[in-house]
């Protein structure tokens, strides 16, 4: 079984460039997976590894609830199966949602350490922009940034709001 030593999902962003730099220079024998409001890429692995991956997503807002736990259920199958292909190191997580999914595969012995990159931007969001953003900011995201911080090994606060 070869081995990965990072298997990272990360957010395309303003630092998203510098996080893929500082995996490679760790390690090339990586897999980096990115996303943004609209797909998710393979955006580095190995050469020697046949791993693609491009998953599209629009969604209405009236079904956004329904594709919500679809959109997730594939991403947690993915990393699933890249879990049982490869033998993961470490998992590197910067999405709450996933983190979740990330730190139940590392308890079930998949990967040797889970690192939960966090983003406090949507707890206790005051802006009225919907019913589902009001949920999922004010309730759902909560739960799972409590479960991802306790289902990590470590977690990397990237403000000062998560201390609080």
């Amino acid at each position: 079984m070869k081995k990965i030593n990072v298997l990272a999902f990360i957010v395309e962003s303003f630092e998203s460039d510098y996080l893929k730099e500082d995996i490679l220079s760790f390690s090339r024998d990586s897999i980096i997976i990115m996303f943004n409001a609209k797909k998710v890429w393979v955006a580095h692995k190995p050469d020697w590894c046949s791993l693609k991956i491009e998953i599209s997503h629009n969604y209405g807002y009236y079904l956004f609830p329904i594709w919500f736990f679809i959109y997730y259920f594939k991403i947690g199958k993915i990393l699933f199966l890249i879990c049982l292909k490869y033998k993961i190191e470490t998992i590197l997580i910067h999405n709450t949602y996933v983190a979740v999914i990330g730190g139940v595969l590392q308890r079930m012995g998949m990967a040797r350490r889970m690192i939960y990159f966090s983003g406090d931007w949507l707890a206790g969001s005051k802006t009225k922009i919907g019913v589902w953003s009001n949920v999922g900011s004010n309730i759902i995201f909560p739960i799972f940034d409590y479960l991802a911080c306790k289902l990590s090994n470590l977690t990397l606060n990237c403000t000062e709001n998560i201390a609080k």
